[in-house]
C-alpha cells in the first residue's frame, strides 16, 4: 500500500478500520502473539535496511542502531509476548458483604482505533515501541513516522506493511498537514511522542471527540555530581548519555550539575571520556550527525550564543556543515542567561554549573519544568535520599543514565511539561486497554433485595450497622 495518502483516503481508511475494531479487540491472546510474531520476523528480516535508513537519515552507527533501536524493539516486542496471556486474564476480585452471592471481575478491553504519532530520533523504537503495547492490547492502529527522517519513515511503512497484510494496523507518511488530517478525526486514544509545543496541539485537537491522549515529551534533564560521587564512573556514564544519538534523545543528560569540590576532575575525566570514545576524528563514524539543517542551525545558534555570553568550549565544538556534523561538546562557565540554559538542547552540547550547597543545586533543578528524567551520581544513601524527596521527575536514575528507557518492568513517562501516561512492558498494555469491570449476578443469594422500598423499621437498622461496621 503507498502510505502517501490524500486527505479522503485518510478518511477512507480510518472508517474502514473504524468498522473492524470489535473484530479486532476480540482476538485472543494467542491470535495478538501471531501478529507480533509477524512483526518480529520482518524486523529482523529488514535489520540491514533499517541500519542503511538511520545512517542515511542522519549517520546513525549502525552498532547504535542495532543497540537502541532494534534490540530496544525487540526486547519490548518479546517481552510482551512472553506476558500477554497472563496481561489479556480476566481478574477477579472479592465482594463486599453487601455484594453477596456476586461475582465480580476486571477485563482488559481494547480501547479500539488507535493514532501513533512518532518521532525522528528514534524512528524504530519510538514507533514501533507503542505499536507493540497497543497490537497487544488488541487495537486497530494507524501510525504516522516523522517525515523528518524519510528514509526510516519509508522503512517504517514497509515493515509494517509486509508484518500486517490484513490492514490491522497501517502507516500513514507524510509532513504536518497530514498529521493535521489524521488528528481532525475521531480515536480511541491518541499516543504522541516529540515537542512539548506539538504536544500542546495534539492535546487540544483530542478535546472536540473528549479522546484520552498520551504524550511522550521531554525537558532539561539534569545530571547532578554531588561530593560524594565516584568521578571516573560519572563521567563515562554522562559521556555516554549525551553521546549517544549525538543528544538527539530525550532523556539525554540535558546539563549537569557538579559539586564545585569535583568540578576540575569530573570535566578532566569527560574530556578524556570523548578523546577516547573518538579519537580527535573531523568526522568520527561512531558519532551520528543532527538529523536536518534546521536542527543542525539551532544546535550552532546555541553554541554561538553561549560562547558570546562568555561560555568556554572545554573540548568538542567542530562541524562539518555539509554533513550537520557537530561533535559532543562540554561548555563551561554557563549560566541562566544562555539559550543552552532556557531550552532544551536535544543535541550534542553539554553545559557543566556547579553548586556548592545541596540547597543551591535543588533551586536549580527545581527552577525548570519537572524532566522527563534526573540523573543523580552519588556514593552516600542519604543524598540519594534527598534526591528523591526534594525533586519531581518522569523516571530517575542513580549512577546510570538511559537505561530505565528500556526496563520492562517500569513505567516510563513524563509528568506535566515532559508528558503525561505511562508506557512500556503492562504498562503500556494497559495505556491501550480500558480496564472494564464487571459485577454478575449469579446465586438467588441477593443481598440487596433485603433494601428495596418501603424503607420501614429494621432496613433503617440495617443501614446504620452498614454504615457503623462495613
Amino acid at each position: 500500500m503507498n502510505p502517501f495518502l490524500t486527505s479522503e483516503e485518510i478518511k477512507a481508511q480510518h472508517q474502514a478500520l473504524q468498522s473492524r475494531v470489535l473484530e479486532i479487540g476480540n482476538r485472543t491472546y494467542k491470535e495478538r502473539i501471531k501478529l507480533l510474531t509477524q512483526l518480529e520476523k520482518v524486523i529482523l528480516k529488514r535489520r540491514d535496511d533499517i541500519k542503511t535508513a538511520l545512517h542515511e537519515d542522519f549517520r546513525k552507527p549502525p552498532f547504535e542502531t542495532d543497540l537502541s533501536e532494534i534490540y530496544v524493539t525487540l526486547s519490548e516486542l518479546r517481552h510482551a509476548k512472553k506476558h500477554l496471556r497472563e496481561w489479556t486474564a480476566e481478574q477477579r476480585v472479592g465482594n463486599p458483604i453487601a455484594l453477596l452471592g456476586m461475582r465480580s471481575f476486571v477485563r482488559s478491553e481494547s480501547k479500539g482505533l488507535v493514532l501513533i504519532i512518532a518521532p525522528w530520533n528514534y524512528p524504530i523504537a519510538l514507533t514501533l515501541g507503542p505499536l507493540i503495547s497497543a497490537i497487544a492490547a488488541g487495537n486497530a492502529i494507524i501510525l504516522k513516522p516523522s517525515e523528518i527522517a524519510p528514509k526510516s519513515a519509508s522503512i517504517i511503512a514497509e515493515i509494517v506493511n509486509e508484518a500486517f497484510p490484513n490492514n490491522e494496523a497501517i502507516a500513514v507518511c507524510g509532513d504536518a498537514s497530514t498529521a493535521q488530517d489524521l488528528l481532525s478525526l475521531q480515536w480511541n486514544h491518541i499516543f504522541f511522542t516529540g515537542s512539548p509545543e506539538i504536544g500542546k496541539i495534539v492535546l487540544q485537537s483530542s478535546v472536540e471527540h473528549l479522546t484520552p491522549v498520551t504524550l511522550e515529551l521531554g525537558g532539561k534533564s539534569p545530571a547532578i555530581v554531588d561530593e560524594t560521587a565516584n568521578v571516573d564512573h560519572s563521567a563515562d556514564r554522562i559521556i555516554w548519555g549525551k553521546c549517544l544519538n549525538a543528544g538527539q534523545t530525550c532523556i539525554a543528560p540535558d546539563y549537569v550539575l557538579v559539586h564545585e569540590s569535583k568540578k576540575d576532575e569530573l570535566l578532566r575525566k569527560m574530556e578524556e571520556r570523548l578523546k577516547r570514545f573518538y579519537q580527535q576524528e573531523a568526522l568520527p563514524a561512531d558519532h551520528a550527525s543532527i538529523v536536518s539543517e534546521k536542527h543542525y542551525q539551532r544546535q550552532c545558534e546555541l553554541l554561538d550564543d553561549a560562547v558570546s555570553k562568555g561560555g568556554k568550549v572545554l573540548v568538542g565544538g567542530n562541524k562539518n556543515d555539509q554533513q550537520r556534523f557537530l561533535s559532543t561538546t562540554i561548555v563551561c562557565n554557563t549560566d541562566k542567561e544562555m539559550r543552552l540554559m532556557k531550552e532544551e538542547i536535544f543535541g550534542p552540547l553539554l553545559p557543566v554549573l556547579s553548586y556548592s550547597t545541596w540547597e543551591e543545586c535543588m533551586n536549580i533543578v527545581n527552577e525548570f519544568e519537572r524532566p522527563l528524567s534526573l540523573y543523580h551520581f552519588s556514593t552516600s544513601k542519604k543524598n540519594i535520599r534527598r534526591a528523591i524527596l526534594d525533586t519531581r521527575a518522569g523516571s530517575t536514575c542513580i549512577n546510570q543514565t538511559l537505561v530505565q528507557f528500556n526496563h520492562p518492568d517500569l513505567p516510563f513517562g513524563g509528568i506535566n511539561w515532559s508528558g503525561m501516561g505511562k508506557a512500556h512492558g503492562r504498562w503500556g498494555f494497559e495505556l491501550f486497554s480500558n480496564q472494564r469491570s464487571f459485577v454478575q449476578q449469579r446465586h438467588r443469594l441477593n443481598a440487596l433485595r433485603l433494601v428495596g422500598p418501603p424503607y420501614k423499621g429494621w432496613k433503617q437498622k440495617l443501614a446504620n450497622l452498614l454504615i457503623r461496621y462495613m
